[in-house]
């Protein structure tokens, strides 16, 4: 590592690239939910079509 750059700064904005890319908790609860009834809404029909 060059000497004229410390440690301090390389963490820090390693700190904020990784955060800044990061989804709001709401967003990921929302698609999981969503993925989940469509799971559920797709095992329905598919056992609705076995069994008829």
């Amino acid at each position: 590592m060059p000497s004229d750059v410390s440690i301090d700064l390389v963490a820090h904005s390693a700190v904020e690239a990784r955060a800044a890319r990061r989804l709001p908790v709401g967003v990921g609860l929302t698609i999981g939910a969503v993925a989940s009834v469509a799971l559920w809404t797709v095992i329905g029909i598919s056992l609705r079509a076995l069994l008829a």
